[in-house]
């Protein structure tokens, strides 16, 4: 909901759409009845004198109050006369043409209960938001409206019985506060929420706080108002009700004695029920209170005695129920003092447990009891287990000590400049050394736990609370022999087979497979004796390598052995790298002539497999010739052999033509599962056939071929590139295999620009240098041709000027394909002409595939003269839609 006055519109539509379901013609039209006026639009043209009126009715009245001070001052804003002049003159039914007139509002009639709404939130046109306007507003408790209305109506005197006071700065927070009189009594009452104030005097009161504004910083002054006048800058909306007449009751005015009975005894009942819900939360309030008051007694009586005396006359008392006690509201059970928490695996006081407690007096510990009950209570420092406390200071002197060694060990480490004689020295894992501070506070820690684990059960019980008080602190001070003590752990843990599986120290130089010293000397460092002898202290069962000590021998044959098979494999593939340098290179490679008649097929697929083994023998393994996927199913071969190219055959599947001595050089090393022959045979008329071994599946080899030309013609997000090609060069683009002598290129001609211009001529010489060096290109292309014949082609393509790539899908059609072309060469669509390997694609609708126009394709355009408009290929740029529902080939 945005503000009060909206929800005022929406409540009278739901009151009188609700109302309008009742039988009785009274309650029918009630809300009519009592709100509702009407006034009209009167237009007077000028010229005339005639006019018209349209009637409306209203709920409230909707008054401006920018600019003024005085409720009067607003009404009559709102009646005034408008003048309609220029573009807004009055279309006269009478001269029948526009003519100059004058506007009013006219009000009719007036409601029992008028609503006035003060228009504060208004839109700010600077900021584009809502704002509040804070004007100070005049109102009189008594408004006649006899100067609006005229004989019209007979009473016109309205007494003010609400005020609607929103308090804040902004239109979109704040507070409402209602100023409502009691229509028996005449007494005003305040409404703030759910708090109604009486207020002290039969007459309207606005407080200083209604009229403070929320976080202003200047205060308007208030202006003077006469008597029987209020003046507000926060009033919002004004209930007036027509004054009656002679203390009657008028006929149109509801009391609370006219309501139905059935109406009478739903509020009686609903008023009934809430005086008691009133009482009820009175009783529980009381009742809080009491409890509240009986707990502050109850914990002042255990505050008094809290503190603990001495060091040896206090009691542990657990954190967590304290806090629960002293932070509960006191509605919920307290429950007993449980010390379980506290306990160690002896059934006594944890000394690592003492920041979970609270030290308290034996007597408030009593009363604590007494009041709340409990388990076992921990009094006394003889609480403290004797057991734990000596572990303890143990376990702290160990980490002391170990802290001094990895300092000293550090030290020695750094001051080791020179290296160790052959003859002393002990072999550690070099991350054994960085980690060995944390392995031995690891296993110190998973001691412990053993020997907490491995502590008999007890049972928590109530026992006598007199016990002697037993300090600990002789034996727990006593110089204690920390190597004795970590010899004494690693003697109880020494058949725990599953700690030093888990604690690995010393076997990062350990081999894998046969746990001897490893032969990779990177992964261990020879230490002197004094260092090894401080670690052997904290790792008595870890691997013992002296200098001296030989690496695994069965690692270092396997070694051996596999650095032999690696000098073999590279050995087999510089022979075969020496053998066959022309198929390895790609070079050479055979074509069908008068002295070829026989070859044999293999996949490129097992060649690339091969040439990753010659280069990189010890990480590739030697491939077989695995020649059964050009198979078919029924054993045919899936290719037919005049289509068999030297490169490629055409599709994803490629094969590469082998000579005879290639194929038995290197059957010698490989092995295979087929062999594939092709033979050719040339009859005595000069016609060629082929015979292959295996012979050629027909009907699978169409297949395949339907299918790789299907899976070639079915792409999205595809390069395919466009030539453009000057008007007198088209017989350039016949040939695929032949590029165009006079592409244009990305210069433009100096004629096109002005002479004057320097850059223009340079660009004008690198265009011509350009066609030279073209022109020089396509003298020298039987050369090339001849070059190539013995040389894989690189399957790149080759961007040359003048050429633009476009990305493209199989779906597209020629239409679509051709506005793409106008974006970037700026040719209209009707003056393309696209040709592929000769032949100019015809087809607005037609797509890519139809063509079979594969990725990578090269077109080329040949572009008609400019259109008669120059402003029409802007046009057609600027909005594609246009060609779209037109013909792309013809203006």
């Amino acid at each position: 909901m945005d503000d009060a006055q909206e929800f005022s519109k929406l409540f009278m539509s739901l009151l009188e759409d609700t109302l309008q379901q009742q039988q009785d013609l009274d309650i029918r039209h009630l809300v009519q009845r009592q709100f509702t006026g009407v006034y009209s639009y009167v237009t007077i043209c000028s010229a005339c004198g005639s006019g018209s009126e349209h009637s409306a009715t209203f709920y409230e009245l909707d008054l401006n109050i920018k600019g003024h001070r005085h409720l009067s001052e607003c009404i009559d804003e709102f009646i005034k006369e408008e003048e309609l002049e220029g573009d807004n003159q009055y279309m006269c039914a009478a001269c029948n043409c526009k003519q100059n007139a004058v506007r009013r509002i006219q009000l009719q009639s007036l409601p029992p209960v008028l609503n006035v709404q003060l228009l504060r939130f208004v839109f700010d046109r600077t900021t584009g938001v809502k704002k509040k306007l804070n004007t100070y507003i005049q109102f009189p408790e008594v408004l006649d409206m006899s100067q609006y209305l005229g004989e019209k109506m007979g009473t016109t005197v309205y007494d003010l019985y609400a005020v609607l006071i929103h308090r804040g700065p902004s239109a979109y927070s704040g507070h409402y506060i209602a100023h409502i009189r009691d229509q028996k009594s005449d007494v005003w009452y305040k409404f703030n929420d759910e708090q109604i104030e009486k207020m002290g005097s039969k007459n309207l009161t606005l407080c200083k706080e209604d009229e403070q504004e929320l976080f202003s910083k200047t205060d308007e002054k208030k202006p003077k108002t006469p008597k029987g006048a209020h003046c507000s800058r926060n009033a919002y909306m004004l209930v007036y009700c027509l004054r009656r007449k002679d203390d009657e009751v008028l006929p149109d005015v509801p009391q609370f004695d006219m309501l139905p009975q059935r109406l009478q005894k739903c509020l009686e009942i609903d008023n009934q029920r809430f005086e008691e819900w009133t009482k009820a939360m009175e009783n529980i309030r009381d009742e809080n209170v009491a409890k509240g008051h009986a707990r502050q007694a109850d914990v002042k009586d255990i505050y008094s005695v809290l503190p603990p005396s001495t060091e040896d006359d206090l009691e542990w008392i657990p954190t967590k129920w304290l806090r629960d006690w002293l932070g509960g509201d006191g509605r919920g059970a307290i429950p007993e003092v449980d010390t379980t928490p506290l306990l160690c695996p002896h059934g006594c006081m944890d000394p690592d447990k003492v920041t979970m407690a609270k030290c308290v007096s034996p007597k408030a510990g009593d009363i604590i009891y007494a009041k709340f009950k409990g388990k076992q209570r921990l009094i006394g420092r003889a609480s403290l287990c004797r057991d734990c406390v000596t572990e303890k200071c143990r376990s702290v002197r160990r980490r002391t000590h170990i802290n001094e060694d990895s300092k000293l060990i550090g030290q020695l480490l750094k001051g080791q400049t020179s290296p160790i004689s052959d003859n002393c020295g002990y072999w550690v894992g070099k991350l054994s050394l960085r980690s060995w501070k944390k392995l031995a506070l690891q296993k110190m820690d998973e001691k412990q736990r053993t020997l907490e684990n491995s502590s008999p059960s007890f049972e928590v019980a109530t026992t006598s609370y007199n016990t002697p008080i037993e300090s600990c602190s002789s034996s727990a001070g006593d110089n204690i022999n920390v190597r004795s003590a970590l010899s004494e752990l690693n003697d109880k843990g020494s058949t725990d087979s599953e700690d030093e599986t888990e604690l690995q120290f010393n076997e990062d130089l350990l081999c894998e497979e046969h746990g001897n010293l490893s032969i990779d000397e990177n992964c261990r460092r020879l230490v002197p004796d004094d260092i090894w002898n401080r670690l052997k202290l904290y790792f008595p069962y870890a691997a013992e390598f002296p200098s001296e000590s030989e690496p695994c021998y069965k690692c270092k044959a396997e070694r051996d052995r596999e650095q032999q098979i690696k000098a073999s494999l590279k050995l087999i593939a510089a022979e075969q790298r020496s053998l066959l340098s022309n198929l390895y290179y790609g070079k050479n490679r055979p074509v069908w002539d008068a002295d070829t008649n026989m070859l044999w097929l293999v996949t490129t697929g097992f060649l690339d497999d091969w040439r990753k083994f010659i280069r990189d023998p010890v990480h590739y393994k030697l491939p077989s010739v695995f020649n059964k996927s050009m198979l078919c199913q029924h054993g045919g071969l899936l290719f037919q052999p005049e289509f068999i190219m030297t490169d490629a055959t055409g599709g994803y599947f490629r094969l590469e033509y082998l000579q005879s001595s290639e194929w038995q050089q290197l059957t010698s090393y490989v092995t295979f599962d087929v062999e594939v022959i092709v033979t050719r045979v040339v009859e005595d008329d000069g016609q060629v056939t082929f015979i292959v071994q295996p012979d050629v599946c027909k009907d699978c080899a169409e297949q395949r071929q339907l299918s790789e030309v299907k899976m070639k013609l079915t792409y999205t997000k595809a390069p395919i590139y466009v030539r453009k090609l000057s008007p007198d060069d088209v017989t350039a683009c016949l040939d695929p295999m032949t590029e165009p002598i006079n592409c244009v290129t990305d210069y433009e001609s100096p004629s096109k620009t002005s002479p004057d211009s320097t850059q223009d001529v340079q660009q004008d010489q690198k265009c011509k240098a350009v066609k030279r060096k073209m022109s020089s290109k396509s003298e020298t292309l039987d050369k090339v041709a001849k070059f190539e014949s013995g040389k894989r082609r690189s399957s790149r393509h080759r961007k040359i000027r003048g050429e633009k790539e476009l990305t493209v899908s199989s779906t597209m059609t020629l239409r679509d394909l051709k506005l793409e072309i106008m974006k970037l060469f700026s040719v209209a669509p009707f003056d393309q002409h696209l040709l592929l390997q000769g032949k100019e694609l015809k087809g607005d609708m037609e797509t890519l595939a139809s063509f079979k126009i594969f990725p990578e394709t090269t077109l080329y355009l040949k572009a008609d003269d400019n259109v008669e408009d120059p402003t029409f290929l802007e046009e057609v740029k600027g909005t594609e839609e246009g060609f779209k529902g037109t013909s792309l080939m013809g203006r």
